[in-house]
């Protein structure tokens, strides 16, 4: 899996457990959670995926649950799967001034390499 859909399962998981306050992150629904943002951001953005039941093996659950949470994940998310530079910008940019306000050292490999003329257009917004 690339780097992108790492990042999308994070906007996903953002979106839903802290935005929409739709899922809550208990000890039992963080794996699910995870394993289902994996699994969509990796079909949304990758030409190429894993076989379903390597996925499922992987991921410590059966082929049925997985493709049910597979399908939650999607209607959870209305079908706004497209995550794209701004979007990653703006998420780096709301932890960064959250761990500012915390008073946190920032982590530098937090930061994204984010061109100039984008950094402005989400500044500017």
């Amino acid at each position: 899996m690339s780097t992108g859909v790492y990042l999308a399962a994070g906007v996903y998981i953002h979106k839903l457990t802290i935005e929409d306050r739709t899922v809550p992150v208990t000890a039992r629904t963080a794996h699910r959670l995870l394993l289902a943002s994996l699994r969509v951001a990796m079909k949304a953005l990758e030409d190429l995926s894993y076989p379903h039941a390597r996925f499922a093996g992987v991921g410590g659950v059966s082929e049925t649950e997985l493709a049910k949470l597979e399908i939650s994940m999607c209607f959870l998310m209305d079908f706004s799967l497209r995550v794209d530079n701004d979007m990653l910008y703006a998420k780096n940019k709301a932890l960064l001034s959250f761990v500012a306000s915390r008073a946190l050292a920032p982590i530098p490999h937090m930061r994204l390499n984010v061109p100039e003329r984008l950094r402005q257009v989400v500044e500017a917004s």
